[in-house]
């Protein structure tokens, strides 16, 4: 037996043997706490199925939200991807069968012209089909792994697409709280630019009977000026956030302006949310589902790589038919086949195959770090969601008592001025306290709103409550 002989019989034996090298693929474990240290007491456990943004009792808010899951463009985007992985693992799959390729001709030749007196044409039709077979036999199981890596691959993309519509609910949802606020804070505004105009005439009457002075006029009107001057802030801000939704659900700017101009409250989130535990972040954030996808790709890629360090072997076959008449008479057929493998055997290559065996299980390596990562930044998500939920709510009641008392006092200055037993800078100070306690009352209850949409997002909550997923 020759040598080429004994090396195509190992590597049938091999193939036979159905080998495959590279690591064998074992999910990643991380030890985590059994509970989060801020949890709170029982409530509405937060799920992927849970639509969390139903908590705040809002309809317009939730048709915007149905209008984005079905028109944002990322999602959209999101979904071409998962179409390209299923391409990118029938392509693997395709590669473990023989491939079969066919062709086919039809030749018209003639010669023409004299020799020694003799005058020569001849008209020759040759037609010939050809059939050829391909065979990369998978020895070392590189195809296999591929066709798992690809695989991995999918579930990730698909992963990914969870996380863009996750994202997508905590996009809408904080927009939408930033609108109602900058129409809470031009409210306010205004509210507190009528209370400065009618302090402004008070101060004139009181000034055209000698019981005001000048400075007093003009310290009233610079404080109705200020008060002005933050208007038209509020109010940019109001349309840039509505184009903003508009943009988020793939529509053109202006979509929902007239709805929104309506005018509601701050939302307020009208049930208490479960976080869970620690674990459950494993299946429910897509995002540590995508990373751990991506892992088991890496790793699978690692066995690509090593089989390439081995020889292989492809069985190839051909078979052709030519057929070849005279115009003037007398053909000829021929059959032509041919069949064996061929071994393609590594000898030298400078230390590329190892070097990117070596690459590939560093990818991997990385990628599991990366996966770790996302874990730990997800538990220190949900703590500093937890924290911020349970203490802004506090926050919110004592805003809102100051804002009452200095309402109090702006009233109780304003009597005392007119009654002439107070100064006037105690009115113009009491406008300013109320102003800004106002200010403060409404930041504070968009605050507790963000507060709950960030705690919901970092359970995982959500993604599949708002439709197929």
């Amino acid at each position: 037996m020759t040598f080429p002989t004994r090396v195509i019989a190992l590597l049938l034996s091999a193939s036979v043997a159905g080998c495959t090298v590279g690591p064998d693929y074992a999910s990643p474990a991380i030890a985590l706490n059994a509970a989060y240290i801020a949890a709170a007491d029982a409530g509405r456990p937060i799920t992927p199925e849970t639509g969390w943004w139903h908590a705040f009792k809002d309809p317009l808010l939730d048709r915007i939200v149905v209008s984005g899951l079905a028109g944002n463009l990322d999602i959209g985007q999101a979904f071409e991807r998962i179409a390209q992985a299923r391409a990118n693992l029938d392509i693997a799959r395709s590669d473990t069968v023989p491939s079969l390729s066919g062709s086919s001709s039809s030749t018209f030749e003639g010669t023409t012209g004299k020799s020694d007196s003799l005058s020569t044409s001849e008209r020759n039709l040759t037609n010939s089909t050809a059939l050829d077979v391909s065979w990369l036999l998978d020895i070392w199981g590189k195809y296999r792994r591929n066709r798992e890596a690809s695989l991995a691959s999918l579930d990730a993309s698909f992963a990914n697409a969870d996380t863009a519509r996750l994202t997508l609910l905590s996009e809408i949802t904080t927009e939408y709280v930033n609108l109602r606020l900058y129409q809470a804070q031009a409210a306010i505004a205004r509210d507190t630019i009528a209370s400065r105009r009618e302090t402004l005439a008070l101060v004139r009457e009181q000034q055209a009977i000698g019981l005001s002075s000048g400075l007093q006029v003009a310290q009233t009107l610079a404080a109705l000026n200020i008060a002005e001057a933050s208007l038209p802030g509020y109010e940019i801000s109001f349309y840039q956030s509505a184009n903003w939704i508009a943009y988020l659900t793939g529509q053109k700017p202006g979509t929902f302006l007239e709805a929104v101009k309506k005018g509601a409250r701050i939302p307020v989130a009208r049930f208490q949310p479960s976080s869970g535990i620690p674990a459950d972040l494993l299946r429910n954030r897509p995002d540590i589902r995508s990373a751990e996808r991506q892992l088991a790709s890496k790793s699978a890629s690692i066995g690509v790589a090593a089989a390439d360090l081995y020889p292989s072997l492809t069985l190839t076959g051909s078979l052709a038919v030519t057929v070849a008449a005279a115009v003037t008479g007398g053909s000829s057929q021929l059959l032509n086949w041919s069949f064996g493998p061929v071994a393609d055997i590594p000898i030298f290559d400078g230390g590329a195959r190892k070097a990117k065996v070596t690459l590939a299980e560093s990818e991997a390596r990385e990628q599991y770090l990366a996966w770790k990562d996302s874990v730990l930044n997800g538990v220190r998500e949900v703590e500093n969601a937890l924290v911020a939920w349970q203490r802004q709510t506090r926050q919110v009641e004592a805003l809102r008592e100051s804002a009452n008392a200095y309402s109090q006092a702006l009233e109780l200055a304003q009597e005392s001025y007119k009654g002439g037993t107070s100064a006037f800078l105690d009115v113009l100070d009491a406008e300013r306290s109320l102003f800004e306690a106002r200010l403060s009352l409404a930041s504070a209850e968009a605050q507790r709103a963000f507060n709950f949409i960030t705690l919901c997002v970092a359970a995982g909550g959500g993604y599949r409550a708002g439709g197929d997923s």
